[in-house]
């Protein structure tokens, strides 16, 4: 059966909603660095978007594969960027980042498909 990828990034936006409503400065913290890292700089969002897809995959986190992958997406990434990227993880992550690329791609055609 194939993965709602709609569905799991909902899924994952509820859960650090959750966590994030506990308040704690660890997680205010963390939400402010990655607000911060991700703004375009001398790299566009959008490429920071597909290094923290590249970075996901590798570290084979479903969660930062499915949010990252929606992100750049909606910074303008086409699909040979996604594919090009999940490339890249293969490079540097070897046979895991070839399964888990795998899901990259799945996650983003059903994106471009909406």
């Amino acid at each position: 059966m194939a993965i709602d990828y709609e569905r799991q990034l909902q899924s994952w936006k509820k859960a650090v909603g959750t966590y994030q409503k506990c308040g704690s400065q660890p997680v205010a913290d963390f939400g402010k660095l990655h607000e911060d890292a991700s703004k375009s700089g001398a790299l566009s969002a959008k490429h920071k978007s597909l290094i923290a897809l590249a970075l996901g995959i590798a570290a084979r986190c479903e969660g930062c594969i499915v949010t990252h992958t929606e992100a750049a997406i909606k910074e303008g990434a086409i699909m040979e960027e996604i594919v090009e990227t999940v490339d890249i993880a293969l490079m540097m992550g070897g046979g895991p980042s070839y399964m888990y690329g795998g899901r990259a791609i799945e996650c983003a055609e059903q994106f471009f498909g909406k």
